[in-house]
This record gives structure tokens, C-alpha cells and sequence, in this order.
């Protein structure tokens, strides 16, 4: 599986994706996830990999399974890191879905590891 996932802090998991990634094994990293006990935010650095490949149709049903199976999350933050333009394209429709489905998680998209770690810890009060 090209997703690898690191708690690297007490409240931050990082999922990093290598090389193109399905729907499938993005839902079964969030899932692993959730089973094992969430942190209150997460980053998908997607810079080393690719969501190309998701359709507008496979983005909706993700969006509907974190928002209506793992509410565990509300209040937490989501960042989303693409370098590429393709992939910033598809992580905005990610957002933009999120937002429609009101996922009870705050999500973002950035283009670089540094900007969105630094979301998630102003988010907790620690300046970057």
C-alpha cells in the first residue's frame, strides 16, 4: 500500500502517500485509523504521491464515509498537502465536498508539509 501513516504527535497523524493512490486503500488507511483510535488531526501529504486517479464520484463517497461513519474527529483539523496542480485540483474538490456534507472535521489544502503542520498547531494555541 502506498500510504504510510506516523503519529508524530500526541493530537497530529501524518499519512504520507507514495506514487498513485485509489479511493480503496485511502478509505482503508482511514479506517485502520479510526479503529485504532484517532488523533483530533491529521495531514495527508499527498506531495510524493498522487489523487489523480479519484474520480468526482469516488471523492463524494469518501467525503460521506469520514463525515457519517467517524464523527469521532469534530473539532479537529485536516490538512491536505499537493505539490502538483492536478492534485491540489482534486484535494479542493475534496474540501469542497467535505464542506458540503459538513464533515465535522475543518479541512485545508496546502502546498507545502511546513504551512499545513503549522495550521494544525495554531489550531492547538502553539505558535509555528
Amino acid at each position: 500500500m502506498p500510504i504510510t501513516r506516523n503519529e508524530i504527535e500526541s493530537d497530529v497523524t501524518v499519512f504520507e502517500v507514495r506514487g498513485a493512490t485509489s479511493a480503496e486503500e485511502i478509505a482503508a488507511a482511514a479506517a485502520e485509523f479510526y479503529r485504532q483510535g484517532p488523533t483530533l488531526h491529521t495531514i495527508w501529504d499527498v506531495s510524493k504521491g498522487s489523487l489523480a486517479g479519484l474520480s468526482f464520484d469516488l471523492v463524494c463517497d469518501l467525503a460521506r464515509r469520514f463525515t457519517h461513519d467517524f464523527p469521532t474527529r469534530r473539532g479537529g483539523r485536516t490538512a491536505i498537502v499537493a505539490s502538483k496542480a492536478v492534485d491540489y485540483g482534486v484535494a479542493r474538490m475534496i474540501d469542497a465536498v467535505a464542506t458540503l456534507e459538513e464533515t465535522p472535521f475543518a479541512v485545508r489544502i496546502f502546498y507545502q508539509f511546513d504551512e499545513a503542520l503549522a495550521w494544525i498547531r495554531g489550531h492547538r494555541g502553539v505558535q509555528p
